[in-house]
């Protein structure tokens, strides 16, 4: 490695331990779709964050974007080690068949398990954000003080209010 490339290599490395950087938007890809890469695994995704050297991610599983959010955010909790700063933002849809008690269970459940953040796709999965749709995730959420995370594609200024 030349000298130039090695000093600006140590004076990122610095830079991230000094800034203590955190990676909020770190996505796991599934193991079963084909691809050009091999997608990592639990232990090869952990090293990948290491390499970038962030202090710790917010990750979330490809498969509950691209397949399904249950069968993705099932996926995540195994990638998930708050003791090494890996921690989960599940994706999940409005469906009155997963509301009031089931789904405040399924937040305890997830909580405990490394899950602090929680995304909507309202455009990818058609669903308005409005209280009368997404109230009670709403209500849920701020009862666990879970942050909620809403793509600036997926929606728009008047959609928020």
């Amino acid at each position: 490695m030349n000298k130039s490339v090695q000093m600006l290599q140590e004076r990122y490395e610095e830079a991230i331990k000094q800034y203590n950087f955190f990676d909020f938007n770190f996505w796991n890809d599934p193991l079963d779709i084909e691809r050009f890469y091999p997608a990592p695994g639990k232990f090869e995704a952990i090293e990948q964050i290491r390499k970038v050297c962030t202090a710790g991610v917010l990750m979330t599983n490809g498969a509950s974007k691209t397949v399904d959010p249950g069968i993705g955010n099932g996926r995540l909790v195994e990638l998930l080690n708050p003791a090494d700063n890996v921690f989960g933002a599940l994706i999940v849809t409005p469906d009155p068949q997963f509301s009031g008690p089931a789904f405040e269970e399924y937040i305890e459940r997830m909580t405990k398990a490394g899950v602090v953040a929680l995304r909507l796709y309202p455009k990818r999965f058609y669903h308005s954000l409005s209280d009368t749709v997404c109230g009670e995730f709403y209500e849920i959420l701020e009862s666990y003080n879970m942050p909620l995370i809403i793509s600036h594609v997926e929606t728009s200024w008047d959609g928020i209010e």
